[in-house]
């Protein structure tokens, strides 16, 4: 097992050498250069895992061939994409440096896709060989297909590359470009990579380069600074960049690394540094919690810190913060370290303050939040509102919970949820439903659950519905029925559907005060924008039996209808003979839109 990572180099080096063999068995093994050598002759194994370059004209000769090849199209098959790339590899590996360009120089006039990702090839490679020599003729072209964004790719690909082993000469080589986009391009990414291991020199060689120029590469110099240390980053960078909104996030970026290595002397500098322009109150330390809480080693620091420094004019507040986003990232580390807190009247504070700030987090989560409240009224209550919310979405799941946590206190919401779940049950299966509903005590909770029943059930059978509802349904507190009342919510439904069908159902009841009653929730469908014609209505009213009910609704509906098209009421009236003549002359008289003109 020890040897296969020395075994892959060989394995590669003879596929390559195999298919540099297989594509390319014209071309001889002569020395590059004058044709004379004075190394030894290689030994077969030598040639395979390191082949010997071509000569000038061999190579040039190999050069010509390959881009004699007809280009890949976009949709060509993986397979002969596959294939080509190792004929590509199998070229590379035997062609001498200095013909690379020319290589670079044809393909650059391609633009198909599969055309491009060979030609990326060609230039990894020859940074691999020689970055200077690459980046050098990246940056001399920008012609045909070449965009200016493949341009700054490979530049600062092959740049990089060259200060791996000349820093200072590939430095020096992008400062004295004459590219005014480039160049600052070039000597920023330069001074990223300089700043990992010498920050010092970095920030001297920004600076020295002018204001303008430090402040665009001060962010990449912490960036890069701030990996290794982070505290010694920060405390440089602070007054140069809080104010600066380009580099805030790499500043909070840097700050939450900080956070995570040593919260204890983080908290000293960031809470007394300003975090925004534009918030005067938070400090750079309450702008990382968003960041911080997204690293539970981080999050659970910097809350162990906060806890200790009573010292803090806000620590409550921070604290609070700090566990509002991390409740919203990870509820369940938030509450394991809530529970690590012995004083239960500082974990009571600390979640009451968080629960002004809840996340879209579930209400199961919430209640576990809950729990750690200072036991009392107050935390019953909050968990009553909680649970009466969670068993609106889910009854079955909140009741469980109940089961879990027994409390005599928390028999009512168990019977509202209950009555909940009867609503919920109406809309699939009306008998379990009233049956399930005589179980449940005398209550609001019982009471609840009769909308829903009559919702469900009055679009099945209204008639069945409204004689369950009318014992159930106190009609001793005046003529009329609340809107929200079920008698007046199905009376409204039926009467649109089937109005003389619920009209007859009206008159039949035999005490007056019923009659009354359901005789107003029924019309109080009229002026709906789905409510029957004016004229049917009226002749539908006529047909009542009940002589005092007739003439009520009738008039009722007469000084409406007069009140919204005077002119079609009018005729109706004259040609009843519901009225009087003298009541009908009354109500013409009372209701004449121009009598008071």
């Amino acid at each position: 097992m020890k040897l296969r990572p020395l075994l892959l180099p060989l394995v590669s080096g003879i596929l390559i050498g195999s298919a540099a063999a297989w594509w390319l068995p014209g071309h001889t093994s002569t020395p590059v250069a004058d044709g004379t050598s004075s190394e030894p002759p290689q030994a077969p194994v030598a040639i395979l895992i390191r082949p010997e370059r071509l000569a000038s004209a061999d190579a040039d000769t190999a050069v010509r061939e390959w881009l004699a090849l007809p280009e890949l199209a976009e949709d060509s098959p993986q397979e002969e994409q596959a294939a080509r790339r190792l004929r590509l590899r199998a070229l590379l590996t035997r062609l001498p440096d200095n013909r690379l360009s020319m290589l670079m120089d044809a393909l650059v006039t391609r633009e198909i896709e599969t055309e491009c990702a060979l030609r990326r090839l060609v230039f990894e490679v020859w940074t691999e060989r020689d970055a200077p020599a690459a980046a050098q003729w990246a940056s001399g072209r920008s012609t045909g297909h070449y965009t200016q964004a493949h341009r700054r790719d490979d530049v600062t690909l092959a740049t990089r590359s060259w200060a791996n082993t000349d820093w200072d000469g590939a430095y020096l080589w992008a400062t004295k470009l004459t590219d005014g986009e480039l160049s600052p391009h070039l000597a920023n990414v330069l001074l990223e990579q300089l700043a990992a291991h010498d920050p010092g020199r970095a920030i001297t060689l920004a600076q020295s380069r002018g204001d303008e120029f430090f402040k665009s590469a001060r962010e990449k110099i912490l960036k890069a600074w701030s990996q290794t240390s982070p505290g010694d980053a920060i405390r440089w960078f602070i007054p140069h960049m809080t104010a600066d909104d380009h580099s805030r996030w790499t500043l909070l970026d840097a700050a939450t690394r900080w956070i995570a290595a040593n919260p204890t002397e983080a908290v000293d500098v960031l809470v007394q540094t300003k975090g925004s322009e534009d918030d005067d109150s938070r400090s750079l330390l309450e702008s990382t919690f968003h960041q911080v809480t997204s690293r539970p080693d981080a999050a659970r620091g910097l809350a162990g810190v906060l806890l200790r420094r009573d010292d803090l004019a806000d620590q409550n507040r921070l604290l609070a913060r700090l566990l509002g986003h991390w409740q919203q990232s990870d509820p369940i580390a938030t509450l394991a370290w809530l529970d690590t807190i012995k004083d239960g009247t500082k974990r009571g504070e600390l979640v009451d303050q968080v629960a002004r700030t809840w996340g879209f987090i579930s209400e199961k989560t919430r209640l576990e939040f809950n729990l750690r409240l200072p036991e009392g009224a107050q935390r019953d209550e909050t968990i009553k509102n909680t649970l009466t919310s969670w068993a609106k979405a889910a009854p079955d799941d909140a009741l469980a919970w109940l089961e879990k946590h027994p409390n005599s206190g928390y028999t009512q919401i168990v019977e509202s949820i209950q009555g909940v779940i009867v609503g919920n049950l109406a809309a699939t299966d009306l008998p379990a439903a009233l049956g399930r509903w005589e179980t449940l005590p005398d209550g609001d909770a019982k009471q609840s659950a009769v909308g829903p029943i009559i919702d469900a059930w009055s679009k099945q059978d209204p008639a069945a519905a409204a004689a369950w509802l009318l014992p159930r349904v106190d009609l001793k507190r005046g003529n009329s029925l609340s809107s929200d009342d079920p008698m007046q919510k199905l009376m409204r439904r039926w009467s649109a559907n089937d109005p003389a069908t619920a009209l007859r159902w009206v008159e039949s009841h035999p005490d007056k005060n019923t009659r009354q009653v359901l005789a107003n929730a029924f019309t109080n469908h009229f002026g709906d924008a789905d409510a029957p014609d004016p004229r049917a209505r009226a002749a539908l009213y006529a047909t009542i039996r009940d002589e005092d009910l007739r003439k009520r609704l009738l008039q009722s509906h007469a000084w409406s209808w007069l009140h919204t098209n005077y002119k079609a009421a009018g005729e109706w009236l004259e040609s009843s003979d519901a009225f009087t003549p003298e009541q009908v002359a009354r109500m013409l008289v009372e209701q004449d839109p121009y009598r008071n003109r």
